[in-house]
């Protein structure tokens, strides 16, 4: 057996070539693994199918206008004058509040006397008067949910926020 040298890199010398270093080996070919690639744009695109939520355009409200003489003065003007419940903080850290309704001239201070109140004036005016609710920013926000909560248990639709200055 003969012993070859070879030249590698620089100056090493190899004193021993074996017979299968000899014959070279085959430069590994470079390829991008698409299977795996074409797996994961299939589950970003299944995901995002899934998780879309589909839903009419933005300003397209549907509405119609009522039919000329269909309605009475009488209710015209209540839509008119909307049913205002202004908060008013009590206290010394606005830990209380106190309600007033437009039209009422006494301040309520428990939500189940404004729940009474207002079924007062659903019973009068109907669901279709309008709501404001206008608070004062120091009012805290626990109120105002409450009032909110009372008047959504009136069934009343039409409801706005307003604050005061």
């Amino acid at each position: 057996m003969a012993r070859s040298t070879k030249q590698i890199e620089g100056d090493e010398t190899v004193h021993y070539v074996s017979p299968r270093a000899k014959r070279g080996r085959k430069k590994a070919k470079i390829s991008v693994p698409m299977t795996a690639m074409i797996d994961v744009t299939f589950q970003l695109l299944i995901y995002f199918i899934l998780t879309t939520t589909f839903r009419q355009a933005e300003g397209q409200i549907p509405g119609t206008l009522p039919k000329a003489g269909s309605a009475g003065a009488d209710t015209m003007e209540r839509l008119k004058e909307p049913i205002k419940i202004t908060l008013h903080p009590t206290g010394a850290s606005n830990e209380a509040v106190a309600y007033e309704i437009s039209g009422e001239h006494a301040q309520i201070t428990e939500p189940a006397a404004l729940y009474q109140k207002l079924k007062e004036r659903r019973e009068s005016g109907g669901v279709d008067s309008p709501v404001i609710i206008n608070s004062r920013r120091d009012v805290r926000w626990r109120f105002v949910v409450e009032v909110f909560n009372q008047v959504v248990a009136n069934e009343f639709k039409n409801i706005a926020f307003q604050n005061a200055t």
